[in-house]
């Protein structure tokens, strides 16, 4: 787990050893030694050697950047005393810049080794994880299909990093040609949520942002359009035609599933800033950005400090907004269909878990509150088709998780042919991780020659028939068995 303010933890599951769900720490003495700011943690197997890594990010700085003589641990709970007149070293720890930010935290690939309890840091030279920006989601798929597992970095303040896997030795920050393109984008990237949305075979990206008043920018689309074995990416950003750049809302995390059944995935998206519910001040809560308007639009010798900014206690920022659930229209684009789905809550959201918790087919939806209890909504849809899988690797060359499996479910539909790509992942949001069953909805056509393609991340090719509808199945590698 990611920890801010001091040392990250890792927590083995005993469950499969013991027989009884409980969990043990493992001391790892690179996240012992350091101390982090992290927001954003994710597994793949970066070196496919079966086993796998961790991602750690860091948000803002780790130490106090303006303690030259002795490292100063970042913890604003617990700033250090000044020791001179004037002393201002603790209060400089803010983003230098609103739309490229480089002053953020490093962020470190940690790999597993056949010992469970060492976790080796690579030279953040050799792994090319160079950047330190304000990183608050990972994302993890093969953009290129070339059995190298890639990873997004959707960065608040500026710039996020898409970096392509070479194969299993470092990784290379992709970016476009000219501004706007991907590495290059000025936005504020809270989420990273990725799916085949446009149902070409190959996975999109969707990143939360914010747009408001001073700040209107909106959500990205990066739609993936790289080729096989490409060694630099090819993605075209479409929020805008295709309807999700969350509009007049301060985006926070998202996820991505077929919330219809109808073999498209759609879009949950969190919003809402903050209120002023457990600082109350004020009879009526006061608009922070009136007194911060000013300091917002200075250079950063000012407002990287954080003395320079209001109290923002009895304040509130963009608060108690709509939460968004976008319907994919078969590809073409996205429609908003909060409220005709009854989604009304009214709130300050951040992470967001689809999964179907009652086990009868659908997905339904738990999203935090910043301020609350979560919200948890019911899928109640009817008479539509579905299937689940889950998956278990061999623990050898592939992840007992198998994370970067890639699947591919063919069939016909009222005839016509029809395929639904998916990728095996872990975290693929915000501060949130949902189900990791892949759960596929048909409508209510007629489905028939349904046929399974696996390509095992590093492993082989195999190929399942004679899967039932509307049930969950749980496939081995190598067996074939069907429970």
């Amino acid at each position: 787990m990611g920890f801010g303010f001091g040392t990250s933890h890792l927590f083995e599951n005993r469950i499969l050893p013991d027989k009884t769900l409980t969990f043990r720490e493992v001391d790892v003495p690179f996240l012992r030694s350091n101390n982090t700011v992290c927001l954003a943690a994710n597994s793949l197997d970066f070196n496919n050697d079966g086993r796998l890594d961790m991602l750690l990010t860091n948000t803002l700085h780790q130490y106090l950047p303006d303690y030259h003589d002795t490292l100063v641990p970042l913890n604003i709970f617990k700033l250090p005393q000044p020791q001179y007149e004037g002393d201002r070293r603790m209060f400089h720890f803010l983003h230098e810049s609103w739309h490229n930010a480089n002053n953020g935290g490093l962020n470190y690939m940690l790999l597993n080794t056949a010992d469970s309890s060492v976790f080796t840091p690579m030279n953040i030279i050799k792994s090319g994880l160079t950047e330190t920006r304000w990183s608050l989601a990972v994302g993890t798929f093969d953009i290129n299909n070339d059995g190298f597992t890639d990873v997004y970095i959707a960065n608040d303040f500026g710039r996020d990093d898409c970096y392509l896997n070479e194969a299993g030795k470092q990784f290379k920050r992709q970016v476009g040609q000219f501004y706007g393109d991907i590495g290059l984008d000025t936005y504020k990237g809270m989420n990273a949520s990725v799916a085949d949305l446009d149902g070409n075979g190959k996975e999109d990206i969707y990143i939360s942002n914010v747009h408001h008043a001073m700040q209107a920018e909106g959500s990205l689309l990066w739609m993936n359009e790289t080729k096989d074995g490409a060694s630099k990416v090819d993605f075209e950003e479409k929020a805008y035609s295709y309807n999700l750049l969350n509009t007049n809302r301060f985006g926070w995390g998202a996820a991505t599933g077929d919330l219809d059944l109808n073999g498209w995935q759609d879009v949950m998206q969190a919003n809402g800033m903050v209120d002023d519910a457990w600082d109350k001040k004020h009879e009526k809560a006061h608009d922070y950005w009136y007194y911060q308007a000013q300091i917002a639009r200075t250079g950063p010798e000012i407002h990287s400090y954080a003395d320079k900014w209001a109290d923002i206690r009895g304040c509130y920022i963009y608060p108690n907004e709509k939460d968004r659930i976008s319907l994919n229209l078969n590809g073409q684009g996205f429609a908003d269909a909060t409220e005709q789905l009854g989604f009304t809550h009214e709130a300050n959201t951040r992470g967001v878990a689809l999964a179907d918790f009652d086990n009868d087919g659908d997905l339904d939806i738990l999203v935090t509150h910043q301020f609350g209890a979560p919200f948890l909504y019911e899928n109640e849809i009817k008479g539509h088709q579905w299937l689940g899988l889950s998956f278990i690797g061999n623990g050898k060359n592939t992840n007992m998780d198998t994370v970067g499996t890639k699947v591919w479910l063919k069939y016909t539909l009222d005839g016509k042919p029809q395929e639904q790509y998916r990728e095996v992942r872990l975290v693929n949001g915000f501060m949130a991780m949902g189900d990791n069953r892949l759960l596929y909805g048909f409508g209510n056509g007629k489905v028939e020659n349904l046929e399974l393609v696996v390509q095992w991340h590093n492993g082989e090719l195999e190929v399942i028939k004679g899967l039932l509808l509307n049930k969950y199945h749980v496939i081995t590698q190598m067996t074939n068995n069907l429970q």
